[in-house]
């Protein structure tokens, strides 16, 4: 799971999405959530909390996993990611190219802008306030809230993200395969690289509203049409979401086809519209 963590999500390259973001321990059983953290480097910070890699048990989750392995046999794992534009500097880039950003066009080597990381704090405080505004309490596995200054923003329309990423509702806001399928499948990865796209863009108009699988493949194709003379390759992988039937697969587990808001509904709503 490290690995695959770490290839979709890697510091050291441009491929898939950036390191940092926002993570979910959760129950797959109950949907539950157990604790909503944010890491720069997600795949090292996954190999601290399970034991891999050296870090002092007061600044992991190891002994709550642990006691949770000797009881269950699964637990769920989600990550909030962003685009790999949005890559910060991390202790692993130490002495490689990609401690900085490398612009072959000009030949130069760029910084990396550390506004990723202030989004991913901004991401995991408001997840955390609405968690909080919903049960009157934290997380079971946190011991503190995220940043205050995203609490204001805590809504029902927040907590609804939660839901998506412990698989008790589904959009495509959540990716069609898990961490391990994507990692094991480039194609998939395209298609989730240019749904991050749509995604976005989805978010950036719709601010405040619901969003729903049908408002992210509209946008997926608004924002090809804005950026693809830019990138020609975007136009043949938004065509191959839609002809493949990717957009359509169910969600991944713990997800059900069930799911409320799952994939199934695009179907009707083109039978009803007569497309």
């Amino acid at each position: 799971m490290r690995d695959a963590i770490d290839d979709i999500a890697s510091p050291l390259d441009s491929y898939g999405f950036a390191s940092a973001g926002v993570y979910v321990f959760f129950d797959p059983i109950k949907f539950e959530v157990l604790y909503i953290g944010l890491a720069r480097d997600l795949a090292q910070r996954f190999a601290q909390h399970n034991g891999l890699a050296s870090m002092p048990a007061p600044g992991c989750k190891r002994v709550q996993l642990e006691e949770w392995f000797k009881r269950r046999k699964s637990l769920g794992y989600a990550i909030f990611v962003q685009s790999c534009i949005d890559q910060i500097a991390v202790s692993r880039q130490a002495g490689t190219m990609s401690a900085e950003y490398y612009d072959e066009e000009d030949d130069v080597f760029w910084s990396y802008d550390e506004s990723g990381l202030e989004d991913i704090k901004a991401n995991e405080g408001v997840l955390i306030a609405a968690y909080l505004q919903r049960h009157g309490k934290l997380p079971p596995w946190n011991k503190i809230g995220g940043a205050t200054h995203s609490r204001e923003r805590a809504n029902p329309a927040i907590y609804a993200q939660l839901d998506l990423a412990t698989g008790l509702v589904d959009s495509l806001l959540l990716a069609r395969k898990t961490i391990r399928k994507l990692s094991s499948d480039p194609t998939a990865m395209a298609y989730e690289e240019a749904l991050h796209a749509g995604r976005q863009w989805s978010i950036i108009k719709n601010f405040g509203a619901r969003i729903d699988s049908l408002t992210i493949l509209k946008s997926l194709a608004e924002v090809t049409e804005k950026q693809g003379y830019l990138n020609p390759e975007r136009y043949a992988v938004t065509n191959h979401i839609h002809t493949s039937g990717y957009s359509e697969l169910p969600p991944p587990p713990p997800a059900s086809e069930d799911a409320v808001g799952s994939i199934p509904y695009l179907t009707n709503q083109r039978e009803r519209d007569g497309k």
